[in-house]
């Protein structure tokens, strides 16, 4: 019997478990180890997409399915098999049309079998040059009729906040959330990381009350709201500070390895 039998910690990845160099500190590596080696699961729930996780998974050293695209997918990257997905509802595809024929400032992705598609490029498309996933730097038509599991609105922080609101009220009335200050992401109204972490909480036979997660922005709400124990690192956005159980230090200062030696311990 180890000492963390029957214990789920789940983390967000960007901002969260990494660090600003976007690397898993030692000290929150050597935590996880501890953790998992003493009967405990740990995994993550990120917008990522399953490449884009994938990359990751010996660094992150997770022992139990993943949650990505923000909770519309869940991955088992032990047995390589995906344990379910929720795409897009069809009729919300015309909000994105609608924001490309109206909205030309802001840039548009969308995700449908592990493939990105850019509709329109921006100050962020860069990011995905050099990528080992498959990203095709136009939309062909016939992405309209595929199923979509993430559509992604990228703008100025600014701009988005503005248009997040009239988005909401005037573009589509499904579920849609802020992953990061430059991207308002859009899954499967109900699929949130709240609805991940109760799949996975339900998988591996979980108690709610044993259940630990953590996150920095506004997509990982839903699995504070619903864990035992719901945290958000130093660096979040305020909204989320409010709904969590504490404050824990900032993703630069090992915030997975504070919750596990101080939190869970």
């Amino acid at each position: 019997m180890g000492k963390f039998d029957g214990k789920l910690l789940v983390s967000d990845m960007d901002a969260t478990l990494f660090n600003s160099k976007r690397e898993v500190s030692e000290e929150n590596y050597n935590a996880i180890k501890y953790f998992t080696s003493e009967g405990g699961k740990f995994s993550v729930a990120s917008g990522r997409m399953i490449a884009a996780v994938r990359n990751f998974v010996d660094e992150i050293g997770i022992n139990a399915p993943a949650i990505t695209y923000n909770g519309a997918q869940m991955y088992s990257f032990e047995n390589d098999v995906l344990l379910y997905e929720r795409n897009i509802e069809e009729e919300r595809k015309t909000a994105i049309r609608k924001v490309y024929e109206t909205q030309p400032q802001f840039g548009l992705e969308v995700y449908s079998d592990e493939h990105i598609y850019i509709l329109r490029e921006c100050f962020e498309t860069d990011r995905l040059r050099g990528k080992n996933y498959a990203v095709t730097f136009h939309m062909p038509d016939e992405v309209w009729d595929k199923p979509w599991t993430k559509a992604l609105i990228i703008g100025d922080d600014e701009a988005l906040d503005k248009f997040e609101p009239i988005y909401r009220k005037e573009y589509d009335d499904g579920y849609v959330t802020r992953s990061g200050k430059y991207y308002l992401d859009m899954v499967a109204t109900g699929a949130t990381k709240g609805y991940g972490v109760e799949k996975l909480a339900e998988l591996l036979g979980i108690k709610r009350e044993d259940i630990y997660t953590v996150g920095d922005n506004m997509n990982d709400i839903e699995m504070i709201q619903f864990a035992g124990h719901g945290y958000a690192v130093a660096n979040a956005v305020d909204e989320l500070k409010k709904e969590a159980e504490a404050v824990v230090p900032s993703n630069d200062e090992s915030a997975i390895a504070y919750i596990i030696k101080n939190l869970i311990e």
